[in-house]
């Protein structure tokens, strides 16, 4: 008895709504980035300079360059992606009709612009934000640790191909025959069996659509807040500050220096959910380490924007004292939750 042929569809075409949020966000972070660029502007001609440039011009020349090249690319790339996705979802339905494989031709595409945009974010990110050696330092080795984790995991698929590369990847149970030709396996017991995969697929698929979701928002809010810096940026010089400097600097070094870490430390482990949900989707379905790695990820990011709210929100003891309280209730609940709920 032969198992009725399934029609497996992209991952990419599973999380096609999730992916199109990402890259409208990104345009949009990216569009309102290139015109507020990191540093502020000069609200009045200073030294020569006209009233509206950029600071960070006329102060650090090649890290407005890396910012302008990389904003602009991630903006680019955002929108190819929004017009392959929608490319895929017009191919897909037609392939649904005529049975043919047409749409996997946009895969690839969209796999390698996906990765582009999410790389000119990150360097986009890294330009804007890193101002002192902690936050180079720290951002670089994230982001470097990041990218080897992603090419030791490619390079260990490549080495270890699929054992079974029949069997289905909803782990039902094969059908048996005997010689006669009789199945061992009863109808309602196929039945139940598929509906249980099924159900179990349709589970750890909407588990990777919220993942993606919380990586979405969380790449985007990072980004804007990485830029931005809270309490703005001097647009003069007095004292030890230079145009371009962030005021919060001068007020509390630590407390800018702990709101960069955090927020890049939310940045990066969203990053690394999205590429890991983009790249290695359906391996992700096997429950492995890989998988595991997620969880710490989401760990990451809300401890780090946490961190970085707590840090960058704060300017006075009683408002400090009530956001850490709040930070560590809510953490308390997460490990709470974690350790307490029963696994199955």
């Amino acid at each position: 008895m032969a198992q009725p042929e399934q029609s497996e569809q992209p991952w990419e075409y599973t999380l096609r709504k999730y992916l199109l949020l990402l890259a409208t966000l990104v345009v949009n972070v990216t569009y309102a980035a290139g015109f507020n660029p990191p540093g502020g502007v000069w609200q009045a001609a200073y030294d020569g300079q006209p009233a509206g440039d950029p600071i960070i011009r006329d102060t650090h020349y090649h890290r407005y360059l890396a910012f302008f090249y990389c904003n602009a690319t991630a903006f680019a790339a955002s929108l190819v992606v929004i017009v392959l996705i929608l490319i895929l979802a017009v191919r897909h339905d037609k392939e649904k009709e005529k049975k043919k494989k047409d749409a996997v031709q946009v895969i690839k595409p969209l796999r390698v612009v996906m990765v582009l945009d999410l790389l000119g974010l990150v360097g986009a990110y890294g330009a804007g934000t890193c101002r002192d050696r902690i936050s180079i330092i720290y951002t670089a080795v994230l982001v470097a640790a990041v990218f080897a984790y992603i090419v030791v995991l490619k390079l260990l698929d490549r080495c270890r191909p699929n054992k079974n590369p029949g069997s289905s990847s909803s782990g039902a149970t094969p059908i048996s025959e005997t010689n006669n030709g009789v199945s061992a396996t009863t109808t309602p017991d196929l039945e139940s069996d598929r509906k249980v995969a099924e159900k179990a697929l349709k589970t750890e698929e909407q588990l990777c659509k919220v993942l993606m979701l919380l990586a979405t928002f969380a790449v985007s809010i990072t980004y804007v807040a990485g830029l931005s810096t809270p309490g703005g940026f001097w647009d003069s010089t007095g004292g030890r500050h230079h145009p371009g400097d962030a005021i919060l600097r001068d007020q509390s070094g630590q407390r800018l220096t702990a709101f960069f870490l955090f927020n890049t430390t939310a940045f990066v482990a969203s990053l690394l959910i999205a590429m890991l949900l983009i790249i290695d989707g359906k391996k992700l379905r096997d429950k492995t380490a890989r998988f595991h790695v997620l969880y710490v990820c989401i760990f990451a990011v809300l401890v780090g924007l946490l961190g970085a709210y707590a840090a960058g929100s704060c300017r006075k003891t009683d408002t400090t004292v009530y956001v850490v309280s709040l930070v560590g209730a809510v953490l308390a609940y997460i490990l709470l939750h974690l350790f307490c709920s029963p696994t199955k």
